[in-house]
């Protein structure tokens, strides 16, 4: 705020004219009235006297002694008399004067008589004059005070705007940029400053803007400033460092040559670290930084950390996967445009678990923060490093071969294999595998980049860790893995948005005694086309990935919910429908409480359920079989054992699981009209079947002779597309409802 001005303003809005008219009508003699602040603001002269401005003779001699006489004074200049009154601030400082002219009386001779006695001299004059300057002292008073408040409340508006005009929360990377560079715009615009500079040393990002009165080198020396000592103290300190003069303790030790003000902020992370500065600047032409300003920009230094921590790990400081997404597309770009190569690769830390789940989070925070530095110290200004998730961290290095990237990636790996790294004093044993990928003209996007390197990292994990696998379009086993996860996005996209579909294939009696109603549910999934995405596709690549839970949790969820609003099983309680399981999903603890409390919710009955279970998960851990379908069978869940047959020594482990079906693995069921040694073994496994008290199922029924023969050789049930196709779940429920039917009219 400059006083001065306010004060010069004040007394500019004192209506001289209404003073003068009263003083003229007051006196005999014509006055002349002068306000003036440093120099004349305004004046008022009779008509018989205007060719004597006060200017040209008295105010260049005397304005100096006027400008320090508290008290009124009277002078005497040739042939006019000047009285002299003081305006005074609220401190009571002389802020300027009023200075009234009139005809000298008496032997008035000299050129310049000096002043005179104070205000007795010339009493009916002084009489006059004193109590109109006294109004006029009070009308400046009242007229400086809302000068003062107008002046601090625009002040505190445009701090109001300051703060509330800078957003403080980004959608993106992107976002991310421009909000920050809006902030050090609005700081230079509210805040009255020539330089306004942001400086996020690990991040290597520097953002500034100046004012006109500011030029480039100015600007230069400036951020030299920002960068060197002063960077470092504000950083170390985590305090607002204000320098007004050179000569302040700060200045004279951080930045003596500097000729401006500066007010310099600490910008924290999550963790309560340096990881920036925010600086401003004016001319010592300007006035002094305040403690509000200091305070004003802690405000926006703290808007700089909730907007980088937007983008920005908070433990490791790197950009977030967006920032990676980012770079990396800004890179694909200038591939395709120039011709430019690239090179990306995923670091996943081995083992990070363990660590975590032995030593705690600290240490594992401890390792990933002692990793981010590492790759960072390894690369050059120009490359990226960002953390991607929990253990994994993505590379960018710009302009590269993928000959070069390797050599790069492998010097990291030995760099971690040698990292001493100690925990509560003891040594950490540290490990990282690099999946690396060529980004170039053949590159279709960038998803397909990182999937490609999460693919060849993931080859490396498998084969042990510590080492680095470069993905190439002709190895077909990274091929393979790559389809599987551009499938797992699809997949886990699908599960997000309750997108799957149901589909059911029906289970057919074969012998006239059986009137259940049996259909198998199969899961279905579509391509963004709206394509039906075959099983035989996702379904490995969920395995692969430990998606089957997740999918199976989806399909019985599903199911039960479809059941129940068929309205089926208000028309026949002889409905029975199966559902496949995994092995993942009978090893995950927590898929038996939410079936149960599935179940607990609705109004399908347990014994309406079966659960299908492949004869190779249920040997590979019979215990861990029989404990799962021990927790279902008490509630009245059946269970059917699938594909059995595929080895004769399945016989002795049939009769410790106890399963309501057997299905006959369908490689038998469709040869036994071709293939001798099928159909006995058909017989076989329906005989062994039957004397367990179990009903058996024929899978893969292709045609109506195979039917035929399952049904005379005694199979309870037969399935296949000789039989029925699968269809969509809801077509299934109201054909059996259309079935039911008949059979109550009937």
């Amino acid at each position: 705020m400059n006083a001065d001005r306010v004060v010069s303003k004040a007394l500019s809005e004192i209506d001289l004219k209404r003073y003068y008219d009263l003083v003229a009508m007051l006196l005999p003699e014509p006055v002349e009235l002068v306000l003036s602040c440093n120099d004349v603001i305004a004046s008022r002269v009779g008509p018989e006297d205007a060719s004597m401005p006060l200017s040209t003779d008295a105010l260049g001699a005397h304005a100096a002694d006027w400008n320090q006489q508290a008290e009124p004074r009277r002078y005497r200049v040739g042939q006019h008399v000047y009285v002299v009154f003081a305006f005074k601030d609220h401190g009571g400082g002389l802020v300027g004067n009023l200075v009234a002219r009139y005809p000298g009386s008496g032997d008035d001779s000299g050129p310049d008589a000096g002043p005179e006695a104070g205000p007795d001299a010339d009493p009916d004059a002084m009489g006059v004059l004193a109590p109109l300057f006294a109004c006029m002292q009070t009308e400046f008073r009242l007229a400086d005070e809302l000068m003062v408040m107008a002046e601090e409340l625009t002040a505190r508006y445009e701090e109001l705007n300051l703060v509330y005009d800078t957003q403080d929360q980004a959608s993106d990377f992107e976002e991310t940029h421009s909000q920050l560079k809006a902030l050090v715009g609005n700081c230079l615009d509210y805040l009255d400053v020539s330089f306004a500079a942001l400086v996020l040393r690990d991040k290597n990002l520097t953002l500034y803007d100046v004012q006109a009165e500011m030029d480039a080198g100015e600007a230069v020396e400036a951020l030299k400033t920002l960068k060197g000592q002063l960077y470092d103290w504000v950083a170390a300190s985590k305090q607002v460092a204000v320098i007004n003069e050179v000569h302040d303790r700060l200045g004279s030790v951080l930045c003596p040559e500097v000729p401006y003000r500066l007010i310099a902020a600490p910008v924290l992370s999550g963790t309560n670290d340096s990881s920036g500065v925010l600086l401003i600047a004016r001319s010592y032409a300007q006035p002094s930084f305040s403690n509000n300003d200091k305070n004003l920009l802690d405000v926006m230094a703290r808007k700089v950390s909730k907007i980088v921590q937007t983008s920005y790990d908070s433990l490791t400081g790197l950009m977030k996967r967006s920032g990676f997404d980012y770079q990396l597309s800004r890179a694909l770009q200038s591939s395709k445009i120039a011709g430019i190569s690239h090179a990306a690769f995923i670091v996943d830390v081995d083992r990070m678990q363990v660590i975590n789940d032995t030593l705690g989070s600290d240490a594992g925070d401890m390792v990933l923060q002692s990793l981010a530095r590492l790759i960072q110290d390894r690369l050059r200004s120009v490359d990226t490093v960002a953390r991607l998730s929990g253990d994994e961290f993505g590379v960018l290095i710009q302009d590269c071969s993928i000959q070069v990237a390797e050599k790069i990636a492998g010097k990291i790996v030995d760099a971690v294999d040698n990292l001493q790294l100690t925990w509560q004093g003891k040594p950490l044993e540290v490990h990282i595998s690099v999946g690396l990928t060529p980004i170039g003209v053949d590159t279709p996007e960038i998803t397909s980049a990182i999937a490609a390197a999460e693919v060849a990292c993931a080859y490396v994990k498998e084969r042990g860790g510590g080492g680095v696998s470069i993905y190439r379009s002709g190895d077909e086993e990274l091929v393979r893995r790559k389809s599987y996860m551009d499938l797992v996005g699809h997949i886990q996209e699908t599960l997000r948005g309750d997108r799957f579909e149901l589909f059911c294939q029906a289970i057919v009696p074969l012998q006239p005694e059986d009137r259940i109603l049996h259909g198998e549910v199969l899961v279905r999934m579509r391509s963004e086309a709206g394509e039906i995405i075959s099983p035989g596709m996702f379904l490995p690549a969920a395995e692969r990935y430990h998606l089957m839970p997740a999918i199976d949790r989806w399909v019985v969820s599903r199911t039960i919910e479809m059941l129940e609003g068929s309205g089926i099983l208000d028309l026949t309680p002889d409905v029975l429908i199966s559902v496949n399981l995994s092995g993942q999903t009978l090893s995950d603890e927590s898929f038996v409480p939410f079936v149960h409390d599935v179940l607990d919710r609705g109004a399908v009955p347990a014994e309406k359920l079966c659960f299908e279970i492949t004869e190779t998960t249920a040997i590979a851990d019979i215990g861990q079989a029989n404990q799962f379908i021990d927790s279902f069978k008490q509630r009245g869940v059946l269970f059917s054992l699938d594909d059995f047959g595929t080895g004769l020594s399945t016989f002795s482990y049939l009769k410790e699981l106890p399963v309501d079906f057997l299905k006959i693995d369908g490689s038998f069921v469709k040869e036994i009209c071709v293939d001798p040694i099928a159909e006995t073994m058909v017989s076989a496994i329906n005989e062994v079947g039957h004397t367990m008290k179990l009903k058996t199922v024929g899978e893969f029924v292709e045609n109506e002779e195979i039917r035929t023969r399952l049904a005379e050789i005694g199979v309870d049930y037969g399935q296949g597309y000789g039989i029925a196709k699968p269809i969509p779940f809801d077509e299934f429920l109201a054909a059996l409802a259309a079935q039911q039917a008949l059979r109550n009219a009937g």
